[in-house]
C-alpha cells in the first residue's frame, strides 16, 4: 500500500488536471448514447417508437464516422505544431459549449427539425472529442515519469470510466424521476464538468516535450505514408480495445436484452466499476511486470478463455461479461502508455490521433453490426465470437513485433 500511495504523489500536477479531460470527454460523448431512447420521441416526434430509437442511433454513428476522423485531424496537428496545453484548451472549450448548447435548443419552436440541428450539435462533440482525449492523454503521460507510465495510463482510463459512470447514472435517473431531473439537467452538468476541465488547464504547464525544436510537418498522405507502420500497429491494437468494449458493453447486453436471467442496466453499472478498479490494478502492475508484457498476457488469457465462458455459461450472460471484463482489463489498463510510446514526440499527437481515429471508425463501429450478422444469421455466439478472437490474435501478434519503447528518455519528453 505504501508503494501504491507514493506512486500516486509522484504523479504531477499537470497529469491529474489532464485525466480531468479523460473524465468530461467521456461523460459528454457517452451522454446521447444513453440518452437515446429518451431523445428519440423528442427528435422524431411522427415515428413509433422502434423506428425513433434506430434513427437517433444512425445520428451517432453519421456524426462519429464523419467528424472524429476530422478532429482527429485538426487536433493532431495543433498539438504538434503548437502544443498539448493548446489543443487541450480549444477542445475542451469546444466540447463544453456545444453539450451545453444541446441543453438549452428550444425543441418546441424548431419542430420536426430538432433532429438536424442536435445532428449538427452531436456532430461538433465528436470533432472536439476527438482532440479533447488523446490530446490530454499525451499531455498527462508526458508530465509523469517513466516508472509510473502503465499505472498513469490505468488512471487515465479509471477517470474515463468515472465520466460513464456518472452519465449512466443521471440517465437512468432522469427517466426515474423525470419530474426532478430532465435531459436538460443531465446536458448542464456536461457543460459544468467541460468547463471545469477548462479551467484546471489554465492552470498548468505546457509538457516538457514541446520546448524541444523539431522539424514538423504537417498531416498529408505523405506522412502517413512515411508513418504508415506506427498507424497501422497503433490501429489494430486500439482496434482490438474498442471492438472488445463494443462485445461486451453494447453486444452482449443487446442480446441478452430479453432474457429472463439478465438486467441489463444494473450488470452493465456494476460491470464498469469492476473495469475501472481493474484498470487502475492492471496500471499499477504493468509498471512492475512491463507494459508490453501485460498486454500480451491479457489478450493470450482473453483468447483462452473467450470461447470456455460462452460455452459454459451461455445461460448466465452477467457471468459472462464479468469474465471477460477482467480479461480486458488486463489489457487496456497499460494501452494508452504503450501507444504514447511507439512515436516520437514530434510527431505524437498526429500519430495517436489518426490511429485511433482509424480505429474507431473501423472497429468500434463495425464490431456490433458484424457481431449481430453472425448471431442473427447463424443464432451462434460462437461464430460471433470468432470475429473478435481474430482482432485478438492480430493484436497480439502486433504487439509481440513491436518495439519496447521507441522514445523515453529526457531528450523525448518523458522525464526519468
Amino acid at each position: 500500500m505504501s508503494l501504491f500511495n507514493s506512486k500516486l504523489f509522484s504523479i504531477p500536477r499537470e497529469s491529474w488536471l489532464g485525466f480531468s479531460s479523460s473524465f468530461s470527454e467521456a461523460y459528454n460523448m457517452s451522454l446521447f448514447v444513453f440518452m437515446a431512447p429518451i431523445l428519440a420521441p423528442l427528435l422524431f416526434k411522427d415515428s413509433v417508437q422502434e423506428n425513433s430509437v434506430f434513427l437517433t442511433y444512425m445520428l451517432i454513428f453519421l456524426g462519429s464516422f464523419v467528424m472524429y476522423p476530422l478532429g482527429a485531424w485538426y487536433y493532431g496537428h495543433i498539438g504538434d505544431a503548437k502544443g498539448r496545453r493548446a489543443a487541450c484548451i480549444s477542445s475542451s472549450f469546444g466540447l463544453a459549449v456545444v453539450t451545453g448548447a444541446i441543453a438549452f435548443l428550444p425543441i418546441n419552436i424548431l419542430s420536426n427539425y430538432t433532429w438536424i440541428f442536435f445532428f449538427i450539435l452531436l456532430s461538433l462533440q465528436f470533432f472536439f472529442s476527438a482532440g479533447e482525449y488523446y490530446s490530454s492523454i499525451v499531455f498527462s503521460l508526458e508530465h509523469g515519469s517513466t516508472e509510473n507510465q502503465g499505472f498513469m495510463s490505468g488512471i487515465s482510463c479509471f477517470f474515463a470510466v468515472l465520466g460513464l459512470l456518472l452519465a449512466n447514472g443521471l440517465s437512468i435517473l432522469s427517466v426515474t424521476f423525470e419530474t426532478i431531473i430532465s435531459w436538460r439537467a443531465v446536458f448542464i452538468v456536461g457543460l459544468l464538468t467541460g468547463l471545469l476541465s477548462l479551467g484546471f488547464k489554465f492552470y498548468c504547464k505546457e509538457s516538457p516535450i514541446f520546448n524541444l525544436k523539431n522539424e514538423f510537418k504537417s498531416i498529408s498522405f505523405d506522412f502517413i505514408k512515411e508513418n504508415f507502420p506506427i498507424i497501422f500497429s497503433i490501429t489494430f491494437v486500439t482496434g482490438f480495445f474498442h471492438s472488445i468494449y463494443a462485445y461486451t458493453f453494447i453486444f452482449l447486453p443487446l442480446i441478452y436484452s430479453d432474457s429472463a436471467t439478465s438486467n441489463s442496466q444494473l450488470e452493465t453499472f456494476f460491470c464498469l466499476i469492476v473495469y475501472g478498479v481493474g484498470l487502475l490494478i492492471t496500471g499499477y502492475f504493468s509498471d512492475k511486470y512491463k507494459i508490453k508484457s501485460t498486454m500480451c498476457f491479457g489478450l493470450i488469457a482473453f483468447l483462452c478463455f473467450i470461447f470456455i465462458f460462452i460455452s459454459f455459461f451461455h445461460s448466465m450472460p452477467f457471468i459472462i461479461r464479468l469474465l471477460l471484463t477482467l480479461c480486458a482489463c488486463i489489457y487496456i489498463g497499460p494501452i494508452h502508455s504503450w501507444v504514447v510510446e511507439q512515436s516520437h514526440p514530434n510527431k505524437r499527437c498526429r500519430i495517436t490521433a489518426i490511429s485511433t481515429a482509424f480505429a474507431i471508425g473501423i472497429f468500434f463501429n463495425a464490431c456490433v453490426p458484424i457481431c449481430l450478422f453472425f448471431y442473427q444469421k447463424y443464432a451462434s455466439l460462437w461464430l460471433s465470437s470468432i470475429y473478435i478472437a481474430v482482432l485478438a490474435i492480430i493484436a497480439l501478434f502486433i504487439l509481440l513485433k513491436s518495439k519496447t519503447s521507441v522514445c523515453l528518455s529526457n531528450e523525448c519528453g518523458i522525464r526519468q
